[in-house]
């Protein structure tokens, strides 16, 4: 028998090597578990991530966890669309992070990876929903892509999460009957699969925030009193970024339920409710928010009114707002609001330069916050 020449040899190998490259032959990603405890399960091969059960492969058997034990998936050499779109969401551009996990999902479906192409399609969504703000528009949009994410991958991990914000984007859509349907249902059906009783506490902020659009000012304040007992009932069970979590979903009840005052017109009780809240609150974006709660009672109040001291009073309330939100989100833009409309109010007794800073206060608004309620009133502010 001959012996191979020293290229037939390279040759060989070189036919080796780019076998193994080939897509058919790569090796099947290993990705990272991480568990609520903090354990991390590397070199797992994802299964199945389901609502209940999360099933995976590791060192060649096949195991199996309760879902609730799972905090997150550490994706190995995702698409780098999945870290732009990451990015985009961290400078608060939500369409484009959108269209950077779509475009992941689609790299992640050609590579074989199906349970990472269901998470991008997830994030896709969800950033949608997270830049609807109060955009109607938006959105429907955000409704569309989170019922195609749960129509393709029903019982996924991801669901609860998903379920919740379609009931979002729907009540700011308009559809108050859809809102409620979809909150109903999942109400019972993470009380008969155990979730957990952090799903009970959003889920009461989400059903609290639909009474409020539906201008049912008395119950919804009820229910916002219900979700801080729902959360400190939750906290007793969890730690970490999701305590983290649930904490910032409290001080929303809490600022909530000041507004179901202003929305009932009770002025003197949305004053007093701020102003208590502004005094006691131990953290700055809370505080930031009491203090425009406050100012937007003394502003309302003064409708009809001639005594200008009320309104000298909300613009230091408002200044101090908007340098304690350090969050940078509704409560900014009803400040920088608030601060341009008590600028036209002042316009009829010091013409000056007021109208113009008023103006400047709604353009930065409308740019800055486009997807606030506030840049609404702030267009219609311009248009005059």
């Amino acid at each position: 028998m001959s012996i191979p020449s020293s290229s037939a040899r390279t040759s060989a190998v070189a036919f080796a090597v780019a076998l193994l490259a080939a897509p058919g032959a790569a090796q099947t990603v290993k990705d990272t578990l991480v568990k609520r405890s903090g354990e991390r399960l590397r070199g797992v091969e994802i299964l199945e991530l389901g609502v209940d059960t999360i099933k995976y492969k590791r060192a060649g058997s096949e195991s199996e966890m309760p879902a609730l034990q799972l905090s997150y998936v550490e994706w190995t050499e995702p698409p780098d669309a999945f870290d732009l779109g990451r990015g985009a969401l961290d400078k608060g551009d939500s369409e484009a992070a959108a269209n950077f996990f779509q475009e992941a999902a689609t790299k992640a479906a050609e590579a074989g990876r199906k349970a990472l192409e269901a998470e991008c399609k997830f994030f896709a969504a969800r950033a949608l929903a997270v830049g609807m703000g109060t955009d109607a528009t938006r959105a429907a949009a955000a409704r569309d892509a989170l019922q195609a994410f749960l129509g393709a991958t029903p019982g996924h991990f991801r669901s609860p999460e998903a379920r919740l914000l379609l009931a979002r984007a729907m009540r700011v859509a308009g559809d108050a009957a859809g809102a409620e349907a979809a909150l109903k249902s999942f109400e019972e059906d993470a009380l008969q699969g155990g979730w957990g009783l952090q799903w009970d506490a959003r889920a009461k902020l989400e059903r609290a925030q639909l009474l409020l659009a539906e201008n049912k000012a008395a119950e919804a304040r009820s229910a916002f009193q219900g979700v801080r007992a729902a959360v400190d009932a939750a906290l007793g069970s969890i730690e970490g970024n999701e305590a983290q979590e649930l904490t910032a979903l409290k001080m929303l009840a809490v600022v909530s339920e000041g507004e179901t005052f202003l929305r009932e017109g009770k002025l003197d009780e949305a004053r007093k409710y701020f102003s208590q809240l502004a005094s006691s609150a131990r953290d700055d974006v809370v505080r930031a928010a009491a203090l425009a709660g406050e100012a937007q009672a003394l502003v309302l109040a003064h409708a009809g009114k001639t005594d200008t001291r009320p309104l000298r009073e909300a613009q230091i309330k408002l200044a101090e707002a908007i340098l304690l939100d350090t969050a940078g989100a509704d409560t900014s833009a009803k400040a920088l609001y608030l601060q341009g409309k008590i600028l036209s109010m002042l316009s009829p007794q010091q013409e000056t330069d007021n109208k113009q800073r008023a103006r400047d206060y709604f353009e930065s608004v409308v740019k800055h916050y486009s997807g606030s309620p506030w840049a609404i009133e702030a267009r219609a502010e311009l248009k005059q």
